[in-house]
């Protein structure tokens, strides 16, 4: 079964593989270009910075994942290599090393040579060491832990499920 699904796939892909590749390239953009209001929130605002970085964390491991998709399907395209190289440089001057941000049981899945900025997060500002902040992670049973951060410590306290929050 699993072989006539991957043989379906492939036709379809061969079929499509125009737009395809269009869709590829436009959806890895589309994700870099909607980082940068982020960069710029992180110059105004560092705590903001802190506490937004999740969702950018997920973008960019689309992108990655987009990236390998183009790899495997040996689609070109410079101009997403450069453009998430540039978010890349962006990401090291703001990220500091922590934890694997993601539940653990993907962390094999997300190789942190690869996914680096999953195991990286913007630290709070010395200023406000004292301030926590609400953070919300996926768990591999389609919860979500909030957890509140302080200075060392990373406290579960509230597990929902997605479609208690309306989500998937």
């Amino acid at each position: 079964m699993l072989a006539e699904i991957q043989t379906r796939h492939d036709a379809a892909l061969n079929e499509w593989r125009t737009h395809y590749e269009g869709k590829l390239n436009q959806e890895a953009l589309s994700r870099l270009n909607a980082m940068l209001p982020f960069f710029a929130e992180c110059q105004e605002d560092k705590r903001l910075c802190a506490s937004a970085y999740l969702p950018e964390a997920f973008r960019r491991t689309v992108v990655q994942e987009i990236i390998s998709a183009m790899e495997a399907l040996k689609i070109e395209n410079p101009d997403v290599i450069h453009r998430a190289q540039v978010v890349d440089n962006q990401l090291r001057e703001l990220l500091t090393p922590t934890d694997f941000l993601w539940a653990s049981i993907l962390q094999p899945v997300y190789p942190e040579d690869t996914f680096w900025c999953s195991t990286a997060d913007p630290p709070i500002p010395s200023h406000d060491l004292s301030t926590r902040r609400l953070v919300g992670r996926i768990d591999s049973a389609g919860g979500v832990f909030d957890r509140i951060d302080s200075p060392g410590t990373a406290k579960p306290v509230v597990r929902r499920r997605l479609d208690d929050l309306g989500g998937a």
